[in-house]
């Protein structure tokens, strides 16, 4: 549990500082001749100021305004910048750190040093020891000195301070210049966080002044923990309180080592290069077949094959796992330096399956999930007991208890029994319900289970027809069901006497019977239109219900003289009158298209004669134009006319 909530807390850690780079300090070194001594020149032949960046992290990229001349040096800790005079910006870059964009406030000049500190956060804490206790220490200021027992106290550039420190009993102070310095005394047995409260007041402890420390391990990049707190990454070098120090260096795969020194006030202190002995083995792992998941003490380091894969020292429990296989288990021993192949055949932990069925098509049913239908065939099924059922509609289920075996074929034939007769019904163009269900239209055929079902076939304007069926397994019924129409009738008559004999159109339809006439007519509405050479067409609508026997007289009118003359004689010059306008307009448009060409003739002629030709046949065609479309008017004002007359026709 310990080591599991101390996970958590790194990873919790980790994302709140993000990695990024802080600026601590910016300034002019004023004694330091190393831009004398080392002068450069850029492409102006000024001579170069050094800005010596000072950084917890190596590996740095640069970048500025005017750009870096020459390549950047890297000396005791320091990443050395050759840029031109009047600089005013530098870049800071590496992979996985949020760029940090420097502006220089100060007016850089040739042959200077400036110093530039920064730090990087981020996710260093990665590489610490997992059998010591996480301290968390929150303060409500920046810039707070923090002492751990008979320790010189570190500064604290930011309001968290996190300890890595082994089970036991610490006294803690926290001092800052205006503010009244605390003591706390904090039992560490678990993981905890810490809330330390600055009052300001008067400030009675003064701390001594700093010297300089320079911190260099073989690999680089290894943890650097001072007074049990994680301050950066080797090669790391930074200014510390005068005083005395403990000192851990940690890095994944290596063995960690741990030391003490004294720092003097103003001393600038290089601790000899700290050698790390290697902690790790190297591990190549293969499995038939390839690709399978393996874990080491329940922790997944990827799939096979894993080829010279470093992985620190300790005995394991190694665990291979590949879906439908068996796992492969085995204890290991890692040793330091050790190069170990380990080769593995998986074992299968399945079957085939083969399931057919008559008839085929049926649904399968393995351990009441639908698997597919028959013919299925399964060539990996892993071994275990099955219920295996097949179902299909109108057909009994058939169930089995089955047992699948490594590397065994299993093959099993289920023949299903009839559960169904069948029904034919006979029906014309009437739709078919079984219990209330609509099945189709017209005739059909249907396997039913055995069972009692209420049929109904039903018709526009037709009684339904409805009839009960007992169907039984294996037995073939059938029936006709055929709706009655619902009849009514007209009786059509036509007057004067002259009219009989007139033809009848029923909705549109021409009958066969004239005047007079009795029309048998399913219910509904009906437009009835009577028709005569000599009288004027008459049309009366009428709506027919059930049963019912209607009489329908129609007095019919002579054409002529008839109001229904006059309209058309009106209407016939009304459209007389539109297609004379029409034409007249679209001669018209054809002078005018034609006067067009003929202009395009004359203003393309090469000689005089057939310029002034083509100049009088524009004119005539302009004018023949002009004339149509004033002609024009005039049968269209007789086309409204006859419009305005018809309409005054009632």
């Amino acid at each position: 549990m310990r080591k599991l909530l101390t996970v958590l807390l790194l990873s919790i850690i980790v994302s709140v500082f993000a990695a990024e780079f802080k600026v601590r300090s910016f300034e002019f070194i004023q004694n330091d001749l190393s831009a004398r001594r080392n002068s450069r020149t850029d492409v102006n032949d000024e001579i170069c100021a050094i800005v010596k960046i000072s950084c917890n992290i190596n590996g740095l990229k640069f970048d500025s305004n005017a750009g870096i001349v020459g390549d950047i040096e890297f000396n005791k800790g320091e990443y050395w910048l050759y840029v031109s005079p009047g600089e005013k910006q530098i870049d800071i870059f590496k992979e996985g750190y949020e760029k940090l964009t420097f502006f220089i406030s100060n007016n850089i000049k040739s042959n200077q040093v400036y110093l530039l500190k920064i730090y990087g956060t981020g996710t260093v804490l990665e590489l610490a020891d997992e059998y010591l206790l996480q301290l968390t220490i929150n303060l409500n200021e920046k810039n707070v000195y923090v002492a751990r027992d008979e320790f010189a106290p570190l500064k604290l550039n930011d309001n968290t301070a996190i300890f890595k420190l082994p089970e036991g009993i610490y006294n803690f102070k926290f001092q800052k210049e205006g503010f009244e310095s605390i003591n706390r005394e904090i039992n560490l047995s678990e993981n905890i966080n810490i809330d330390i409260k600055m009052i300001k007041g008067e400030t009675t402890d003064r701390l001594k002044l700093p010297g300089i420390v320079t911190i260099t391990s073989k690999p680089n990049n290894s943890e650097v923990l001072i007074n049990g707190i994680l301050v950066g990454l080797t090669p790391y070098y930074d200014e510390l309180i005068a005083g005395d120090y403990n000192l851990t260096i940690k890095k994944k795969m290596y063995y960690p080592k741990n030391l003490a020194f004294s720092l003097g006030e103003g001393v600038s202190k290089e601790i000899p290069q700290i050698e790390l002995k290697e902690k790790y083995a190297v591990i190549s792992i293969n499995s038939r077949p390839s690709n399978a998941v393996v874990y080491l003490n329940s922790k997944r380091i990827g799939k096979t094959p894993i080829i010279k894969k470093q992985v620190e020292s300790g005995d394991y429990f190694m665990n291979l796992k590949y879906d439908l296989y068996h796992d492969i288990d085995e204890n290991i021993t890692l040793i330091d330096g050790d190069k170990t192949n380990l080769n593995y055949d998986f074992q299968p932990a399945f079957g085939s399956l083969k399931i057919t069925s008559e008839p085929t098509n049926a649904n399968v049913v393995i351990n009441g999930e639908k698997v597919g239908t028959t013919p299925y065939i399964n060539k990996k099924q892993p071994s275990e007991r099955y219920t295996v059922c097949i179902k299909k509609d109108l057909w009994l289920s058939n169930e089995k208890s089955i047992i699948i075996k490594d590397d065994e074929v299993y093959e099993q034939h289920f023949i299903l029994t009839k559960n169904f007769g069948s029904l034919i019904i006979n029906t014309k163009s009437a739709d078919v319900f079984i219990d209330g269900e609509k099945v189709g239209n017209g005739n059909l055929k249907q396997n039913l289970t055995p069972g009692r079902y209420e049929l109904k076939a039903t018709k526009q304007k037709h009684y339904n027809a409805i009839e009960t069926v007992f169907i039984q397994t294996g037995k073939e019924v059938e029936i006709t069901l055929s709706p009655e129409p619902k009849f009514g009738s007209i009786t059509v008559i036509s007057k004067p006497i002259e009219t009989k004999g007139s033809e009848i159109y029923l909705n549109g339809n021409k009958e066969k019977k004239k005047t007079p006439a009795v029309l048998p007519l399913l219910y509904g509405d009906y437009d009835i239109t009577l028709k005569h050479p000599k009288f004027l067409e008459l049309n009366k609508n009428i709506s027919l219900k059930e049963g019912d026997q209607i009489k329908v007289i129609f007095e019919m009118q002579s054409y002529e003289g008839s109001i229904l003359a006059k309209k058309n004689f009106h209407k016939k010059q009304m459209w007389l009158g539109f297609i004379g306008s029409a034409v007249i307009v679209g001669a018209g448009v054809y002078c005018n298209f034609t006067a067009d060409a003929t202009y395009d003739a004359y203003a393309s002629a090469t000689d005089s004669a057939t310029a002034s030709d083509m100049r009088n046949k524009y004119e005539n065609y302009q004018t023949y134009r002009n004339i149509c479309y004033s002609v024009s008017v005039v049968p269209l004002f007789y086309s409204i006319y006859n419009f305005i007359k018809k309409g005054e026709i009632k």
